[in-house]
């Protein structure tokens, strides 16, 4: 599950727009929307660009973009991540028996 998008609910706050309001001016369900911002769903690209031309902001200014483990956008790494990272790298320092 994604975490809540509190950058996009102040802007939207910020901005005097409700959830609906965006929703409309993106062609997108009310529904939808509101699973975005409580984090609940994540926003497909096309759903990020849309939602940051309709604000006049940079998608980067709303939402983290994660790909397989890298973040951008300034993000910190999860602690899953992590400790994946960590016990991949535990596994590969064990030294292995030489074939004979």
């Amino acid at each position: 599950m994604a975490k809540r998008n509190l950058k996009l609910k102040l802007e939207l706050f910020n901005r005097g727009i409700t959830q609906a309001g965006l929703a409309r001016g993106i062609g997108r369900s009310a529904a939808h929307v509101c699973r975005i911002v409580r984090g609940l769903a994540r926003p497909t690209t096309r759903d990020r660009k849309l939602i940051a031309e309709f604000l006049g902001v940079e998608p980067a200014d709303l939402f983290h973009v994660h790909r397989r483990g890298k973040a951008e956008s300034n993000t910190t790494t999860d602690d899953a991540t992590l400790a994946s990272r960590q016990n991949t790298s535990a596994v590969d320092s064990i030294p292995q028996e030489k074939a004979k």
